[in-house]
């Protein structure tokens, strides 16, 4: 008689379901609290690239935040023509 070896897939349904644990190995994209935004967007007006390129290095989920009115970093500091920033930006994934 073969005896059948439960995949992974197998297993993350068994917890989903008898403990609601999910995710089962895929990390998830962490989430900014707003007080990070704030900072970040504080150092974006300010036109500050170099402390905006160390933020998104640490917390790359940053590059894609949109600020209270929509605008996304990368928007703003094409805007503003900081050049520095807005490479700073998109080599951290920034759309």
């Amino acid at each position: 008689m073969k005896r059948r070896v439960f995949g992974l897939d197998m297993i993350c349904l068994l917890l989903v379901s008898m403990f609601g644990v999910s995710g089962c190995g895929k990390k998830s994209a962490p989430e900014a609290n707003p007080t990070e935004v704030r900072e970040f967007f504080t150092a974006v007006e300010d036109g500050d690239a170099t402390i905006v390129a160390r933020l998104v290095k640490v917390k790359p989920y940053l590059a894609n935040a949109k600020d209270a009115e929509g605008k996304t970093a990368l928007s703003i500091a094409k805007k503003k023509g900081n050049d520095e920033m807005v490479d700073a930006l998109t080599k951290a994934g920034s759309k």
